[in-house]
């Protein structure tokens, strides 16, 4: 970025790897001041890139949400697009799953997305309104026998995206959802970790290949734009038609 004002502020959570770094280099290079939270420090520090400023973040705590953002507002500004991509894969038969992944799951991926939302909401409802979009999945419609919990979270990160769509329209923000298929990331790579299991699913692909990260940023990026001002409350599959092919 140069010395010039910035087109907005972006706050992209799990922006370390993934969607969320894709995303964040995408309104990077449309200009945007983009704060990346994660909270693995040092994947933070592997990636820099300009007009990226990351930020350790445990989305699953209230208290430190509302530290970064509060250091957010007074260092880059108002955020007017928020990307709620943090999430974790733990896979496990229903019949296995632990206690601590369970709960760890919703934590991060639930509990995690609504905090993230509330707090930056309160924010940009005191400016003007603003966009958000949360990263759920394909898994949200369709589960396999190892990711029922995480299916759960999705189902529920889907829905949560409809319910903030309608309490925060008064407050002019839009709430909207991407929904990936199969992906070419580290976790999407784990939750297709069976090699038939992933033959399968790519056979019903109907784009005949696995998203990358940027198809899922491309997604993003204009649902949080104003020429999609007239949609909120949506859940876009970004997975090559794998739904249509049931």
């Amino acid at each position: 970025m140069t010395g010039e004002e910035p087109a907005g502020v972006v706050v992209v959570t799990g922006g370390a790897s993934g969607i969320g770094r894709a995303t964040a280099r995408r309104f990077a290079a449309d200009g945007y001041a983009v704060a990346v939270l994660d909270r693995v420090e040092a994947s933070l520090d592997a990636d820099r890139t300009e007009g990226v400023t990351a930020f350790v973040c445990d989305v699953s705590d209230r208290s430190s949400v509302e530290a970064v953002v509060d250091r957010i507002v007074a260092t880059l500004g108002t955020p007017t697009v928020l990307v709620n991509s943090a999430g974790i894969y733990r896979p496990a038969p229903a019949l296995e799953i632990t206690d601590a992944d369970f709960d760890e799951l919703f934590a991060v991926n639930v509990r995690g997305t609504f905090l993230t939302c509330q707090v930056v909401a309160r924010v940009m409802a005191e400016n003007g309104g603003g966009a958000i979009v949360n990263v759920s999945s394909v898994a949200a419609s369709e589960s396999t026998p190892e990711n029922v919990a995480y299916s759960a979270t999705k189902g529920a990160v889907s829905s949560l995206t409809r319910g903030l769509a309608v309490s925060l329209a008064p407050h002019g923000i839009r709430v909207n959802a991407v929904a990936p298929g199969p992906i070419a990331t580290p976790m999407g790579r784990a939750a297709t970790n069976d090699p038939e299991y992933e033959r399968r699913m790519l056979g019903r692909v109907l784009a005949r290949r696995f998203a990358t990260p940027d198809d899922v940023a491309v997604a993003i990026r204009f649902l949080a734009d104003a020429e999609a001002s007239y949609i909120t409350g949506h859940v876009l599959p970004v997975d090559g038609g794998i739904l249509a092919n049931r």
